[in-house]
């Protein structure tokens, strides 16, 4: 009954299925709420079921079919100014998806419609997470200095909410990233940092990674003296 009478209750259940980590159980519940929709009356919940499971044939690699969800999402609320995040969601999945495909130039072109589409709602959030993301794809192409601009605007939002798991993720990313740059003093500071907030909040594994990074950088330094 509520399949037919509000299949958005069920693709809501996906969205809970998807967060325990049930992709079985969230693509079966997302197939059943898409399916039970109709346009034009459903046009917005459609879109936003799109786009969450979009994200879950992301999480499961399955680019192709979140490519796909994404570009309906978009088609459906695209004019539509009141659905702008969903819109901008859709932008950055589609930007993830060929970034994990390895097509970094389309990766920048879509993250960075997305990352406008969050600006222009301001969404910080949104926007730091975006501008982290840009800042791997730049760095895969090899050009840091863009990438490091995109990872300090990053840093300036989460120091102002002091989130140390983002604050911990990002400064080992920038660390990692000094360090290809030849700047060993401001790689260990942003891995000196890293470290400290990794370890306030319990963070195990990427204290492994930051440790990791600090053995590879003293690696690098012996090397050099040599």
């Amino acid at each position: 009954e509520v399949l037919n009478t509000r299949p958005f209750i069920i693709a809501l259940q996906g969205y809970i299925a998807m967060a325990l980590g049930d992709n079985s159980l969230a693509l079966t519940l997302y197939n059943q709420a898409i399916g039970a929709m109709h346009l034009p009356e459903d046009r917005v919940h459609l879109a936003r079921s799109l786009s969450m499971r979009a994200k879950q044939y992301y999480l499961i690699g399955q680019h192709d079919a979140a490519i796909s969800d994404s570009n309906e999402c978009i088609q459906l609320i695209q004019n539509d100014l009141e659905q702008r995040k969903i819109l901008g969601d859709a932008l950055r999945n589609i930007g993830l998806c060929y970034y994990l495909k390895g097509r970094l130039q389309d990766a920048l072109k879509w993250l960075g419609d997305a990352l406008k589409i969050m600006r222009s709602i301001n969404d910080q959030k949104s926007e730091a997470v975006i501008n982290l993301e840009m800042g791997l794809a730049y760095e895969n192409l090899g050009d840091y200095n863009r990438s490091k601009e995109k990872y300090s605007t990053a840093l300036v939002y989460w120091e102002r909410v002091e989130n140390p798991v983002w604050l911990s993720n990002l400064l080992n990313n920038l660390g990692v990233l000094e360090q290809m740059m030849g700047n060993y003093e401001l790689a260990i500071q942003a891995f000196d940092r890293s470290l400290d907030y990794a370890r306030s909040c319990n963070y195990i594994r990427m204290e492994a990674y930051v440790l990791t990074g600090i053995a590879d950088l003293y690696a690098d330094l012996q090397a050099d003296e040599q």
